[in-house]
């Protein structure tokens, strides 16, 4: 993207959807779809794995990634794509969570890596969130299709309560529970005696 002051390149802000001339210091806000992405509208050198189209460059929460106009997917490095789910996530956070199952044909679908062309290993994504992912260990880059970055925003893991020290059962050798105790070991009552019943009875003997 060009500055319309100076015409000079413009460099995305960390973290933020609008631009900055690096030349004259003029900030440009361009419209963003509803996945946040940002279109500057160069070409790259990259083509489409899904629709085999030029990929053009765009922005998200500024980083620079290269997405498909046709299938809206995406293309960015794995460092980028975890700062940008990150962003997405607290975005999200007040949204309701995406539980629904991917298709197991997502598996074996095959897709070539747009930079060294070899085949990408398709995966579900390991972060939490039901998404089918291709990445490229070699090159270091992730491609999401059209709508997953939404699905991976909106994850939430299952909350686990945790048991309190009230409420924590005994296990016993079996391994079937018992009920709570206050002793710290194993003896009873006869033998947690501090002795004064014992001298009472000495003394009751000899008077």
């Amino acid at each position: 993207m060009n500055c319309p002051n100076c015409g000079a390149a413009m460099s995305p802000i960390s973290g933020q959807s609008h631009f900055r001339c690096s030349y004259c210091g003029t900030f440009e806000f361009p419209q963003s779809n509803d996945h946040g992405v940002v279109v500057i509208g160069e070409a790259t050198k990259y083509s489409c794995p899904v629709c085999a189209k030029a990929l053009i460059k765009a922005a998200i929460r500024g980083f620079t990634i290269s997405c498909c106009e046709t299938c809206r997917g995406f293309l960015t490095t794995n460092s980028d794509f975890n700062a940008i789910l990150a962003h997405r996530r607290e975005e999200c956070k007040d949204s309701s969570s995406v539980t629904l199952p991917f298709a197991k044909d997502e598996l074996r679908r095959r897709a070539g890596c747009p930079n060294c062309k070899k085949k990408m290993d398709t995966h579900p994504y390991g972060g939490g969130g039901s998404v089918v992912v291709d990445t490229c260990v070699c090159c270091e880059l992730i491609w999401l299709d059209a709508g997953e970055i939404d699905v991976l925003a909106r994850y939430r893991p299952r909350q686990i309560a945790l048991a309190t020290s009230d409420n924590m059962l005994t296990p016993r050798f079996d391994g079937s529970p018992c009920e709570p105790t206050s002793r710290s070991s194993g003896y009873d009552d006869a033998n947690e005696s501090d002795g004064s019943n014992g001298l009472w009875d000495i003394l009751k003997r000899l008077f």
